[in-house]
Protein backbone atom coordinates (compact mmCIF):
# COMPACT_ATOMS: atom_id res chain seq x y z
CA UNK A 1 0.00 0.00 0.00
CA UNK A 2 1.33 3.24 -0.88
CA UNK A 3 -0.50 7.08 -0.67
CA UNK A 4 0.71 9.72 -3.14
CA UNK A 5 -0.97 13.31 -2.77
CA UNK A 6 -0.54 16.15 -5.19
CA UNK A 7 -2.12 20.09 -5.08
CA UNK A 8 -3.80 20.17 -8.44
CA UNK A 9 -2.81 23.45 -10.91
CA UNK A 10 -3.04 22.09 -14.52
CA UNK A 11 -2.69 18.78 -16.19
CA UNK A 12 0.91 18.93 -15.57
CA UNK A 13 0.24 18.05 -12.20
CA UNK A 14 -0.07 14.41 -13.24
CA UNK A 15 3.17 14.02 -15.30
CA UNK A 16 5.12 14.55 -11.82
CA UNK A 17 3.78 11.54 -10.18
CA UNK A 18 5.19 8.10 -11.09
CA UNK A 19 2.41 6.78 -13.09
CA UNK A 20 4.07 3.72 -13.87
CA UNK A 21 4.46 2.86 -10.61
CA UNK A 22 1.40 3.52 -9.93
CA UNK A 23 -0.31 2.10 -12.67
CA UNK A 24 1.44 -1.68 -11.83
CA UNK A 25 -0.28 -1.94 -8.34
CA UNK A 26 -3.43 -4.49 -7.97
CA UNK A 27 -5.59 -1.75 -7.32
CA UNK A 28 -5.40 1.96 -7.54
CA UNK A 29 -7.75 4.52 -5.93
CA UNK A 30 -8.21 7.99 -6.85
CA UNK A 31 -9.91 10.47 -4.60
CA UNK A 32 -10.58 14.05 -5.90
CA UNK A 33 -11.64 16.47 -3.06
CA UNK A 34 -12.13 19.41 -5.23
CA UNK A 35 -12.87 23.25 -4.26
CA UNK A 36 -13.64 24.41 -7.71
CA UNK A 37 -17.20 24.91 -7.23
CA UNK A 38 -18.21 24.63 -10.70
CA UNK A 39 -18.73 20.68 -11.41
CA UNK A 40 -17.31 21.54 -15.25
CA UNK A 41 -14.28 21.80 -13.94
CA UNK A 42 -14.11 19.01 -11.38
CA UNK A 43 -15.31 16.99 -14.29
CA UNK A 44 -12.02 18.16 -16.86
CA UNK A 45 -9.64 16.59 -14.01
CA UNK A 46 -11.33 13.42 -13.50
CA UNK A 47 -11.02 12.77 -17.54
CA UNK A 48 -7.38 13.68 -16.90
CA UNK A 49 -6.95 11.54 -14.08
CA UNK A 50 -8.79 8.44 -15.95
CA UNK A 51 -6.19 9.25 -19.00
CA UNK A 52 -3.55 8.92 -16.89
CA UNK A 53 -4.87 5.86 -14.63
CA UNK A 54 -6.93 4.26 -16.74
CA UNK A 55 -7.70 1.13 -14.87
CA UNK A 56 -8.20 3.31 -11.39
CA UNK A 57 -11.63 3.59 -9.22
CA UNK A 58 -11.92 7.75 -9.51
CA UNK A 59 -13.80 9.34 -7.19
CA UNK A 60 -14.21 12.69 -5.24
CA UNK A 61 -16.70 15.66 -3.98
CA UNK A 62 -16.76 19.06 -3.63
CA UNK A 63 -14.52 20.56 -0.05
CA UNK A 64 -14.67 23.74 1.32
CA UNK A 65 -10.71 23.35 1.94
CA UNK A 66 -8.39 20.04 2.23
CA UNK A 67 -5.41 18.80 3.97
CA UNK A 68 -2.02 17.43 3.05
CA UNK A 69 1.37 16.03 4.77
CA UNK A 70 2.65 19.31 4.16
CA UNK A 71 0.14 21.50 4.85
CA UNK A 72 -3.48 21.37 7.12
CA UNK A 73 -5.08 23.92 5.52
CA UNK A 74 -5.01 23.56 1.50
CA UNK A 75 -7.62 25.85 -0.43
CA UNK A 76 -7.14 23.84 -3.83
CA UNK A 77 -7.93 21.10 -5.23
CA UNK A 78 -5.90 17.68 -3.99
CA UNK A 79 -5.61 14.35 -5.64
CA UNK A 80 -5.25 11.75 -3.11
CA UNK A 81 -3.93 8.60 -4.74
CA UNK A 82 -3.68 5.20 -2.81
CA UNK A 83 -2.79 2.06 -4.27
CA UNK A 84 -3.21 -1.26 -2.84
CA UNK A 85 -1.63 -4.63 -3.03
CA UNK A 86 -3.77 -6.88 -1.11
CA UNK A 87 -6.77 -5.25 -1.54
CA UNK A 88 -9.91 -3.94 -3.09
CA UNK A 89 -12.24 -1.03 -3.51
CA UNK A 90 -16.08 -1.64 -4.75
CA UNK A 91 -18.26 1.11 -5.23
CA UNK A 92 -21.89 2.18 -5.37
CA UNK A 93 -23.76 5.21 -5.93
CA UNK A 94 -27.46 6.94 -5.69
CA UNK A 95 -28.27 9.62 -7.98
CA UNK A 96 -30.64 12.07 -7.21
CA UNK A 97 -31.61 9.92 -3.55
CA UNK A 98 -35.52 10.36 -2.79
CA UNK A 99 -35.55 12.45 -0.02
CA UNK A 100 -37.98 10.64 1.82
CA UNK A 101 -37.07 7.53 1.13
CA UNK A 102 -33.20 7.29 2.34
CA UNK A 103 -33.17 4.44 4.37
CA UNK A 104 -34.24 1.96 1.59
CA UNK A 105 -31.70 3.88 -0.57
CA UNK A 106 -28.84 2.96 2.43
CA UNK A 107 -29.76 -0.49 2.32
CA UNK A 108 -29.53 -0.62 -1.42
CA UNK A 109 -26.35 1.06 -1.44
CA UNK A 110 -24.79 -1.44 1.19
CA UNK A 111 -25.80 -4.84 -0.43
CA UNK A 112 -24.07 -3.24 -3.72
CA UNK A 113 -20.76 -2.46 -2.42
CA UNK A 114 -20.52 -4.60 0.69
CA UNK A 115 -18.50 -7.67 0.49
CA UNK A 116 -17.12 -10.54 3.19
CA UNK A 117 -14.31 -9.16 3.61
CA UNK A 118 -15.32 -6.03 3.62
CA UNK A 119 -12.86 -3.61 6.06
CA UNK A 120 -13.86 0.09 5.73
CA UNK A 121 -16.80 1.95 3.94
CA UNK A 122 -16.49 5.24 2.91
CA UNK A 123 -19.42 7.64 2.50
CA UNK A 124 -19.72 10.60 0.60
CA UNK A 125 -23.04 12.71 0.34
CA UNK A 126 -24.42 15.83 -0.89
CA UNK A 127 -26.75 16.72 1.91
CA UNK A 128 -29.25 19.29 0.22
CA UNK A 129 -30.24 15.95 -1.72
CA UNK A 130 -31.27 13.68 1.55
CA UNK A 131 -31.13 13.20 5.26
CA UNK A 132 -27.68 11.24 5.31
CA UNK A 133 -28.59 10.21 8.97
CA UNK A 134 -31.24 7.79 7.07
CA UNK A 135 -29.16 6.36 4.63
CA UNK A 136 -26.63 5.57 7.29
CA UNK A 137 -29.12 3.80 9.42
CA UNK A 138 -29.83 1.91 6.14
CA UNK A 139 -26.75 0.99 5.48
CA UNK A 140 -26.13 0.02 8.78
CA UNK A 141 -28.99 -2.29 9.29
CA UNK A 142 -27.27 -4.73 6.39
CA UNK A 143 -23.53 -4.71 8.84
CA UNK A 144 -23.07 -2.92 11.77
CA UNK A 145 -20.19 -3.89 12.39
CA UNK A 146 -17.73 -2.39 9.71
CA UNK A 147 -16.43 1.08 10.42
CA UNK A 148 -17.98 3.98 8.35
CA UNK A 149 -16.30 7.00 7.71
CA UNK A 150 -16.80 10.36 5.49
CA UNK A 151 -17.88 13.51 3.95
CA UNK A 152 -20.76 15.52 3.42
CA UNK A 153 -20.12 17.83 0.44
CA UNK A 154 -19.48 21.36 0.13
CA UNK A 155 -19.70 24.43 -1.87
CA UNK A 156 -17.93 26.78 -0.12
CA UNK A 157 -20.13 29.27 2.02
CA UNK A 158 -22.96 29.28 -0.86
CA UNK A 159 -25.00 26.47 1.57
CA UNK A 160 -26.86 25.97 -2.53
CA UNK A 161 -25.35 22.53 -3.32
CA UNK A 162 -22.90 20.33 -3.25
CA UNK A 163 -21.54 17.59 -6.21
CA UNK A 164 -19.87 14.20 -6.25
CA UNK A 165 -17.53 12.43 -8.48
CA UNK A 166 -17.31 9.30 -9.86
CA UNK A 167 -15.40 8.07 -12.99
CA UNK A 168 -15.51 11.34 -15.09
CA UNK A 169 -18.71 11.86 -14.60
CA UNK A 170 -20.30 14.55 -11.66
CA UNK A 171 -23.99 14.81 -9.66
CA UNK A 172 -25.55 16.52 -7.30
CA UNK A 173 -28.55 15.17 -4.82
CA UNK A 174 -27.55 11.72 -4.13
CA UNK A 175 -24.48 9.72 -2.37
CA UNK A 176 -21.52 7.32 -3.60
CA UNK A 177 -20.42 4.78 -1.07
CA UNK A 178 -17.22 3.01 -1.36
CA UNK A 179 -16.56 -0.15 0.58
CA UNK A 180 -12.69 -1.46 0.93
CA UNK A 181 -11.65 -5.14 1.95
CA UNK A 182 -8.44 -7.53 2.27
CA UNK A 183 -5.67 -8.02 4.02
CA UNK A 184 -6.14 -3.97 5.20
CA UNK A 185 -6.06 -2.98 9.33
CA UNK A 186 -8.14 0.14 9.80
CA UNK A 187 -8.83 2.02 12.50
CA UNK A 188 -11.21 5.22 13.48
CA UNK A 189 -11.10 7.81 15.56
CA UNK A 190 -12.97 11.43 16.27
CA UNK A 191 -11.73 14.09 18.39
CA UNK A 192 -14.04 16.78 19.28
CA UNK A 193 -13.98 19.25 22.36
CA UNK A 194 -17.03 20.96 22.73
CA UNK A 195 -18.66 23.00 25.90
CA UNK A 196 -22.72 22.33 26.11
CA UNK A 197 -24.34 25.99 26.59
CA UNK A 198 -27.73 27.19 27.71
CA UNK A 199 -31.08 25.21 28.61
CA UNK A 200 -32.25 22.31 26.80
CA UNK A 201 -34.52 22.41 23.38
CA UNK A 202 -37.23 19.63 22.63
CA UNK A 203 -38.04 19.47 18.98
CA UNK A 204 -41.86 20.00 18.60
CA UNK A 205 -41.73 19.53 14.42
CA UNK A 206 -39.41 17.76 12.53
CA UNK A 207 -39.13 15.65 9.35
CA UNK A 208 -35.97 14.52 8.25
CA UNK A 209 -33.54 16.92 8.41
CA UNK A 210 -36.17 19.55 7.99
CA UNK A 211 -36.29 20.69 11.84
CA UNK A 212 -39.77 23.28 11.73
CA UNK A 213 -40.45 23.80 15.37
CA UNK A 214 -38.65 23.86 19.22
CA UNK A 215 -39.82 24.85 22.24
CA UNK A 216 -43.28 26.20 21.08
CA UNK A 217 -41.52 28.58 18.02
CA UNK A 218 -40.54 28.35 14.48
CA UNK A 219 -36.77 27.17 14.29
CA UNK A 220 -35.29 30.06 13.27
CA UNK A 221 -36.60 32.49 15.94
CA UNK A 222 -35.03 29.79 18.64
CA UNK A 223 -31.99 30.36 17.34
CA UNK A 224 -32.86 34.52 17.14
CA UNK A 225 -33.95 34.44 20.40
CA UNK A 226 -31.25 32.68 21.99
CA UNK A 227 -28.00 33.54 19.73
CA UNK A 228 -29.35 37.22 18.70
CA UNK A 229 -30.62 38.51 15.44
CA UNK A 230 -26.68 38.99 14.34
CA UNK A 231 -26.34 35.03 14.60
CA UNK A 232 -29.52 34.31 12.92
CA UNK A 233 -28.94 36.88 9.48
CA UNK A 234 -25.24 34.88 9.70
CA UNK A 235 -27.09 31.60 9.30
CA UNK A 236 -25.79 28.77 8.22
CA UNK A 237 -22.32 29.61 8.81
CA UNK A 238 -22.81 30.48 12.03
CA UNK A 239 -23.98 27.46 12.81
CA UNK A 240 -20.84 25.78 12.44
CA UNK A 241 -19.32 27.96 15.57
CA UNK A 242 -22.08 27.41 17.89
CA UNK A 243 -24.14 24.16 17.19
CA UNK A 244 -26.86 21.87 18.53
CA UNK A 245 -25.83 19.24 20.58
CA UNK A 246 -28.04 16.38 21.32
CA UNK A 247 -28.44 15.55 25.08
CA UNK A 248 -29.69 11.42 24.61
CA UNK A 249 -27.06 10.58 21.95
CA UNK A 250 -24.27 12.13 24.42
CA UNK A 251 -21.55 14.45 23.77
CA UNK A 252 -20.56 12.32 20.42
CA UNK A 253 -22.94 14.42 17.96
CA UNK A 254 -23.95 17.74 16.73
CA UNK A 255 -25.63 19.26 14.09
CA UNK A 256 -25.35 22.48 11.85
CA UNK A 257 -28.06 24.99 10.05
CA UNK A 258 -27.61 24.13 6.11
CA UNK A 259 -30.61 26.37 5.14
CA UNK A 260 -33.09 28.50 6.54
CA UNK A 261 -36.80 28.92 4.46
CA UNK A 262 -39.28 31.89 4.79
CA UNK A 263 -41.43 30.61 7.04
CA UNK A 264 -38.47 29.75 9.64
CA UNK A 265 -37.34 26.84 9.08
CA UNK A 266 -34.19 24.97 8.42
CA UNK A 267 -32.36 21.97 6.64
CA UNK A 268 -29.22 20.54 9.32
CA UNK A 269 -26.52 17.97 8.33
CA UNK A 270 -28.18 15.63 11.06
CA UNK A 271 -31.59 14.34 11.32
CA UNK A 272 -33.27 15.97 14.92
CA UNK A 273 -35.79 13.54 15.73
CA UNK A 274 -39.35 14.56 17.19
CA UNK A 275 -39.43 15.01 20.99
CA UNK A 276 -35.95 14.89 21.30
CA UNK A 277 -33.80 16.95 23.34
CA UNK A 278 -30.49 19.24 21.98
CA UNK A 279 -28.06 22.06 23.53
CA UNK A 280 -25.64 25.26 21.87
CA UNK A 281 -22.50 23.72 21.96
CA UNK A 282 -19.35 25.80 21.19
CA UNK A 283 -15.54 25.00 20.81
CA UNK A 284 -13.63 23.93 24.45
CA UNK A 285 -10.91 26.46 24.18
CA UNK A 286 -8.88 24.47 26.90
CA UNK A 287 -5.53 22.63 26.62
CA UNK A 288 -6.19 18.57 25.26
CA UNK A 289 -4.23 15.58 23.92
CA UNK A 290 -4.38 14.60 20.68
CA UNK A 291 -3.76 10.70 20.33
CA UNK A 292 -3.42 9.43 16.69
CA UNK A 293 -5.71 6.12 16.02
CA UNK A 294 -3.63 3.00 16.74
CA UNK A 295 -3.80 -0.41 14.78
CA UNK A 296 -4.60 -3.89 15.93
CA UNK A 297 -1.57 -5.63 16.67
CA UNK A 298 0.34 -2.54 16.80
CA UNK A 299 0.80 -2.56 12.90
CA UNK A 300 2.33 0.36 10.99
CA UNK A 301 -0.13 2.92 9.80
CA UNK A 302 0.63 3.18 6.22
CA UNK A 303 -2.20 6.09 5.17
CA UNK A 304 -4.11 8.83 7.39
CA UNK A 305 -7.09 10.11 5.94
CA UNK A 306 -8.79 13.27 7.85
CA UNK A 307 -12.33 14.88 7.85
CA UNK A 308 -13.71 17.58 9.68
CA UNK A 309 -15.86 20.45 9.19
CA UNK A 310 -16.07 24.19 8.64
CA UNK A 311 -15.22 25.10 12.25
CA UNK A 312 -11.84 23.65 11.35
CA UNK A 313 -11.41 26.12 8.77
CA UNK A 314 -13.01 29.29 10.08
CA UNK A 315 -10.58 30.96 12.21
CA UNK A 316 -6.84 30.15 12.07
CA UNK A 317 -6.41 26.92 13.78
CA UNK A 318 -3.80 25.82 15.58
CA UNK A 319 -5.07 22.63 16.72
CA UNK A 320 -5.65 20.93 13.00
CA UNK A 321 -2.16 22.43 12.01
CA UNK A 322 -0.73 19.98 15.39
CA UNK A 323 -2.74 17.10 14.71
CA UNK A 324 -2.08 17.05 10.62
CA UNK A 325 1.82 17.44 11.51
CA UNK A 326 1.66 14.86 14.50
CA UNK A 327 0.02 12.61 12.02
CA UNK A 328 2.12 13.53 9.12
CA UNK A 329 5.23 11.66 11.48
CA UNK A 330 3.85 8.26 11.09
CA UNK A 331 2.46 8.17 7.36
CA UNK A 332 0.93 9.72 4.54
CA UNK A 333 -1.94 12.29 5.71
CA UNK A 334 -4.82 13.22 2.78
CA UNK A 335 -8.13 15.19 4.12
CA UNK A 336 -10.96 17.58 3.08
CA UNK A 337 -13.03 19.64 5.03
CA UNK A 338 -16.95 19.83 4.01
CA UNK A 339 -20.16 20.56 5.85
CA UNK A 340 -20.06 17.37 8.34
CA UNK A 341 -18.31 13.94 8.81
CA UNK A 342 -19.94 10.66 9.41
CA UNK A 343 -18.96 8.31 11.91
CA UNK A 344 -20.25 4.67 12.59
CA UNK A 345 -23.46 6.32 14.67
CA UNK A 346 -24.16 9.13 12.91
CA UNK A 347 -23.54 12.75 10.96
CA UNK A 348 -21.85 15.18 12.84
CA UNK A 349 -20.07 18.40 12.80
CA UNK A 350 -17.95 20.50 14.98
CA UNK A 351 -15.32 17.08 14.72
CA UNK A 352 -12.30 15.86 12.86
CA UNK A 353 -12.29 12.16 12.09
CA UNK A 354 -9.37 10.13 11.50
CA UNK A 355 -9.09 7.01 9.81
CA UNK A 356 -5.80 4.75 9.75
CA UNK A 357 -5.02 2.31 7.19
CA UNK A 358 -2.23 -0.54 6.78
CA UNK A 359 -1.56 -3.55 4.81
CA UNK A 360 1.64 -4.01 6.31
CA UNK A 361 1.50 -7.23 8.46
CA UNK A 362 4.43 -6.30 10.44
CA UNK A 363 4.39 -4.25 14.08
CA UNK A 364 5.64 -0.96 13.54
CA UNK A 365 9.06 -1.15 15.99
CA UNK A 366 11.09 1.94 17.34
CA UNK A 367 7.28 3.88 16.61
CA UNK A 368 6.89 5.79 19.55
CA UNK A 369 3.25 7.26 20.92
CA UNK A 370 3.20 10.75 21.06
CA UNK A 371 0.03 12.51 21.94
CA UNK A 372 0.92 16.00 21.87
CA UNK A 373 -0.91 18.82 24.14
CA UNK A 374 -2.81 20.62 21.49
CA UNK A 375 -3.50 24.49 22.41
CA UNK A 376 -6.57 26.06 21.12
CA UNK A 377 -6.82 29.88 20.29
CA UNK A 378 -9.41 32.32 21.44
CA UNK A 379 -11.52 34.24 20.29
CA UNK A 380 -13.23 36.58 22.55
CA UNK A 381 -13.67 39.49 19.50
CA UNK A 382 -15.33 37.00 17.20
CA UNK A 383 -19.09 36.87 16.43
CA UNK A 384 -18.90 33.84 19.05
CA UNK A 385 -18.39 35.48 21.46
CA UNK A 386 -20.68 38.00 21.18
CA UNK A 387 -23.31 35.62 20.59
CA UNK A 388 -22.91 33.64 23.19
CA UNK A 389 -23.01 36.84 25.40
CA UNK A 390 -26.31 37.32 24.08
CA UNK A 391 -27.26 33.91 25.46
CA UNK A 392 -25.93 34.67 28.80
CA UNK A 393 -28.11 37.90 28.94
CA UNK A 394 -31.43 36.06 27.41
CA UNK A 395 -30.93 33.26 30.32
CA UNK A 396 -30.45 35.73 32.73
CA UNK A 397 -34.14 37.51 32.38
CA UNK A 398 -35.49 34.51 31.89
CA UNK A 399 -33.80 32.93 35.29
CA UNK A 400 -35.34 36.12 36.70
CA UNK A 401 -38.80 35.87 35.23
CA UNK A 402 -38.90 32.04 36.35
CA UNK A 403 -37.81 32.85 39.61
CA UNK A 404 -40.42 35.29 40.18
CA UNK A 405 -43.11 33.04 38.71
CA UNK A 406 -41.99 30.33 41.45
CA UNK A 407 -41.70 32.83 43.98
CA UNK A 408 -45.73 34.00 43.45
CA UNK A 409 -46.61 30.55 42.83
CA UNK A 410 -45.35 29.33 46.71
CA UNK A 411 -45.90 32.18 48.61
CA UNK A 412 -49.76 31.32 47.21
CA UNK A 413 -49.66 27.95 48.12
CA UNK A 414 -51.30 26.43 51.36
CA UNK A 415 -48.51 23.73 51.45
CA UNK A 416 -45.06 24.60 53.05
CA UNK A 417 -42.60 24.15 49.95
CA UNK A 418 -38.81 23.99 50.08
CA UNK A 419 -36.13 23.16 47.60
CA UNK A 420 -32.96 21.61 48.65
CA UNK A 421 -29.75 20.51 46.72
CA UNK A 422 -28.34 17.07 46.85
CA UNK A 423 -26.08 17.59 50.39
CA UNK A 424 -29.49 18.92 52.12
CA UNK A 425 -28.95 22.59 52.03
CA UNK A 426 -32.06 24.91 51.77
CA UNK A 427 -32.09 26.61 48.69
CA UNK A 428 -35.28 28.24 48.65
CA UNK A 429 -38.59 28.13 51.02
CA UNK A 430 -42.20 29.55 51.34
CA UNK A 431 -43.40 31.24 54.13
CA UNK A 432 -45.57 28.29 54.92
CA UNK A 433 -42.64 25.95 54.76
CA UNK A 434 -40.73 28.04 57.62
CA UNK A 435 -43.79 28.22 59.55
CA UNK A 436 -44.89 24.79 60.03
CA UNK A 437 -41.20 23.23 60.37
CA UNK A 438 -39.94 26.18 62.11
CA UNK A 439 -36.72 27.09 60.34
CA UNK A 440 -36.19 30.45 61.75
CA UNK A 441 -35.39 28.64 65.30
CA UNK A 442 -34.17 25.00 63.94
CA UNK A 443 -31.82 26.20 60.91
CA UNK A 444 -27.89 27.77 61.14
CA UNK A 445 -27.23 30.20 58.73
CA UNK A 446 -25.60 27.96 56.18
CA UNK A 447 -29.26 25.83 55.86
CA UNK A 448 -28.08 23.07 56.90
CA UNK A 449 -31.41 20.45 56.81
CA UNK A 450 -29.36 18.16 58.73
CA UNK A 451 -29.96 19.83 61.72
CA UNK A 452 -33.94 18.89 61.68
CA UNK A 453 -35.49 15.96 63.36
CA UNK A 454 -34.24 12.62 62.37
CA UNK A 455 -37.10 11.66 60.42
CA UNK A 456 -37.53 15.01 58.41
CA UNK A 457 -33.36 14.88 57.22
CA UNK A 458 -34.34 10.72 56.63
CA UNK A 459 -37.21 11.84 54.14
CA UNK A 460 -35.55 14.14 52.22
CA UNK A 461 -32.64 11.96 52.03
CA UNK A 462 -35.24 9.20 50.64
CA UNK A 463 -36.74 11.92 48.15
CA UNK A 464 -33.43 12.36 46.30
CA UNK A 465 -33.87 8.87 45.03
CA UNK A 466 -37.26 8.08 44.92
CA UNK A 467 -39.88 9.52 42.39
CA UNK A 468 -42.33 10.66 45.03
CA UNK A 469 -41.55 9.39 48.88
CA UNK A 470 -44.54 10.92 51.39
CA UNK A 471 -43.82 9.76 55.32
CA UNK A 472 -46.09 11.16 58.13
CA UNK A 473 -44.16 12.24 61.55
CA UNK A 474 -44.09 14.38 64.59
CA UNK A 475 -41.89 17.18 65.20
CA UNK A 476 -41.51 19.84 68.06
CA UNK A 477 -43.34 23.10 67.37
CA UNK A 478 -40.14 25.55 68.61
CA UNK A 479 -42.85 28.67 69.75
CA UNK A 480 -45.47 26.03 71.56
CA UNK A 481 -43.09 23.39 72.41
CA UNK A 482 -45.76 21.29 71.98
CA UNK A 483 -45.90 17.96 68.88
CA UNK A 484 -47.59 18.48 65.96
CA UNK A 485 -47.71 15.99 63.52
CA UNK A 486 -46.70 16.84 59.90
CA UNK A 487 -46.86 15.00 56.18
CA UNK A 488 -44.06 15.21 54.00
CA UNK A 489 -43.63 14.61 50.44
CA UNK A 490 -40.84 14.96 48.45
CA UNK A 491 -39.35 14.27 44.98
CA UNK A 492 -36.13 14.66 43.23
CA UNK A 493 -34.92 17.01 40.82
CA UNK A 494 -32.86 15.82 38.12
CA UNK A 495 -30.65 18.54 36.41
CA UNK A 496 -28.98 17.07 32.88
CA UNK A 497 -29.25 13.60 34.16
CA UNK A 498 -27.93 14.04 37.52
CA UNK A 499 -29.78 14.49 41.21
CA UNK A 500 -29.24 18.26 41.56
CA UNK A 501 -31.72 17.88 44.64
CA UNK A 502 -34.72 17.85 45.77
CA UNK A 503 -38.46 19.59 46.17
CA UNK A 504 -40.83 18.75 49.43
CA UNK A 505 -44.15 20.03 50.15
CA UNK A 506 -45.19 20.02 54.19
CA UNK A 507 -48.71 20.42 55.58
CA UNK A 508 -50.41 19.41 58.99
CA UNK A 509 -52.13 15.73 59.01
CA UNK A 510 -55.26 16.05 59.97
CA UNK A 511 -55.84 12.04 59.55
Amino acid sequence: MKSYTAVYDSILTFHLLPVDEINRARTVLVQIFSTHHSWVTAEKIASEAKLFFPHATIVGLSTYENATSEKAREPRTILAITTFEKSRVHTARVKEAPKRNGFETGVSLAQKALKRDTRLLLLYCDPFGLCVDELLEGIRSVDATIPVAGLLASDGTDFSQGYLLYGEESFEGGALLLSLGGDLAVETKTYRHLKPVGPAFRVDEAQGCEVRRMDGMPARSLLCRYLGEEHAERLPLSSFEIALSSLEEGPNRSVSVLQTTENGFFRTTGRMEKGSLWRFAYPDHAPFEFCPPKLAKGRRPEAFWLFGDLLATLHENGAIHTQVETLAKRATVVGAYGYGLLTGTGTTTQTVGVVALSERAEEGEGLEEECPTVEVPRTETSPLAASLAHLGETMLEELALEREAARQIMDASEYGILVYDASLRLRTANAKAYEILGLDLKLQNDGNLATLEEWVVQTLQKGLHEKLYIRVGKVLDPATGAAVTLQIATTPLVVEGRIAGGMATVKYDTA
